[in-house]
């Protein structure tokens, strides 16, 4: 036999007993030996009595957990999810308002120079935590890479980006579905810069921009920023953005853009319906409205779900102007994001080269080897197996020590969770209530300058499981009860 064919019957050897422990828990709890709030056997007990290794029982275990089905818990092992079904936010329909200015900088300030300066558990920040990005190999990388180009890596100044990197985004977005031209791809200091030239590409001070509500609060600072008009969306945390809204104002012609996200949506969780993504790009390219995509989020699928296709993959009028970066799944420091559109790519170099000219030479060296060499995929894969972990692990911690009165989304991807509390409970008092015991939040009010989510806030699953972190989910339970 070749060594060839042994290492495939080997790793079909492990694959076999690694589903088969997952089949055996499974039937355990299916046949009631095992009720919810069961410990299982440790890892070691399990390893002698399958006779597997503990690496093939952790694994086995993970995936359990990644389905919701077990749980861990800090220094004490892994027991059956004991669950009282966590209701979903409720949907209330807000009727159009009129288009207004922004005035968001006062609150999103306050609220996060006193995080920064309290928090020692970030749920209220919106990336994942520097255990769960390839950061030491990115150093490593970094260095190899920049020693080679030697004093090109430093002195480079092209406005579009690196032709390498380029090409690896272009080739990592055929996996969602689109055909982007690399040519048709300016590299940016970010998703925020990304943003901000889509806007200035297709709109003028005054103008309005229609956006989601909530919506990411930095989106707001950016219209007020380029003195936008904004005018909020309904959008359900189901299914995102409301349609027959959206019509309504192309009708009208209250809008000259819109900006919005369809996966994993920051703060809501959803993924827009591929039928409903497909219905906005039309509607939009028949009326020849610009539609400004920010798909930041889109690469975090949790590993049992499909990648789902960005609106861009729908977009054959190129109305849609592409918007993402690598800061939610490689690195928020290299600060490197991306613009896709080739029908006002002109516009939007000419624009770039007026405001930072060029990014950062050597995290675009590195990240377009990361991406060529194919290791971005790999860790891809781990990241969103990962956040899926996260999530589910957060939410059980929250059925089991939070009141019955929260409601809670259940996202396929991304690491967020959007929450509702009970009425009579302000969210920023939480916050405040929260920060002095050390744990940060996002309150509600923060995601619209209309103070429509006072009862809401955002919740960040992708920190370090340990103790400290249980103990926090404890505590923001405790705070909520009383």
């Amino acid at each position: 036999m070749s060594l060839d064919m042994e290492q495939r019957r080997a790793a079909g050897t492990v694959a076999y007993r690694y589903q088969g422990l997952i089949d055996e828990v499974r039937r355990q709890i299916d046949s009631g030996a095992l009720r919810p709030g069961d410990a299982l056997p440790s890892v070691r007990a399990m390893r002698q009595r399958a006779r597997v290794s503990a690496g093939t029982v952790l694994h086995a275990y993970r995936a359990l957990e990644a389905q919701g089905i077990i749980e861990s818990r800090p220094r004490s092992g892994f027991y059956v999810v004991s669950g009282r079904a966590l209701k979903a936010p409720a949907y209330r329909y807000q009727s159009l308002s009129a288009a207004r200015d922004v005035d968001a900088a006062g609150l999103i300030r306050t609220v996060l120079s006193s995080t920064a300066e309290q928090a020692t558990v970030q749920f209220g920040s919106a990336a994942p935590a520097a255990e769960l990005l390839p950061l030491s190999k990115l150093q490593r990388l970094s260095n190899r890479t920049v020693r080679q180009a030697s004093q090109t890596a430093h002195l480079v100044t092209e406005p579009q980006g690196h032709g390498r990197l380029r090409q690896g985004i272009a080739r990592h977005m055929t996996t969602a579905g689109c055909a982007v031209n690399p040519e048709d791809v300016v590299v940016t200091n970010g998703c925020t810069e990304a943003l901000m030239l889509a806007l200035r590409a297709v709109t003028r001070p005054g103008d309005t921009v229609a956006i989601e509500s909530p919506v990411y609060y930095g989106i707001p600072l950016i219209l007020e920023s380029l003195d936008l008009k904004v005018l909020e969306l309904p959008t359900s945390p189901e299914t995102g953005v409301d349609l027959q809204a959206v019509e309504e104002i192309t009708r009208q012609g209250s809008a000259q853009a819109l900006l919005i996200g369809a996966n994993h949506h920051n703060p809501l969780g959803f993924v827009m319906p591929d039928r409903a993504k497909k219905a906005l790009v039309d509607l939009l390219s028949a009326k020849q409205i610009p539609l400004i995509e920010d798909d930041i989020y889109g690469d975090l699928t949790h590993a049992q779900s499909a990648r789902p296709r960005p609106l861009k993959a729908f977009d054959t009028a190129g109305t849609v102007l592409y918007c993402s970066s690598f800061s939610k799944t490689l690195s928020p420091a290299y600060r490197v994001g991306w613009i896709a559109s080739s029908r006002y790519f002109e516009t939007i170099l000419k624009l770039k080269m007026a405001s930072s000219l060029a990014n950062n030479g050597p995290a675009q060296l590195t990240l377009g080897e990361f991406l060529n060499a194919g290791q971005f995929l790999t860790h891809l894969r781990l990241l969103q197996h990962r956040a899926g972990v996260a999530v589910q692990r957060t939410l059980n911690a929250i059925d089991r020590e939070w009141p019955a009165a929260v409601r809670v989304n259940r996202p396929i991807g991304g690491i967020l969770l959007w929450i509702e509390l009970p009425n009579r409970i302000d969210a920023q008092a939480l916050h405040r209530r929260a920060l002095a015991l050390g744990i940060s939040i996002a309150p509600g009010a923060l995601f619209s300058d209309q103070l429509r989510f006072t009862h809401y806030f955002r919740l960040n699953c992708a920190q370090p499981w340990n103790d400290v972190t249980h103990n926090a989910i404890k505590k923001l339970g405790k705070l909520i009860d009383a």
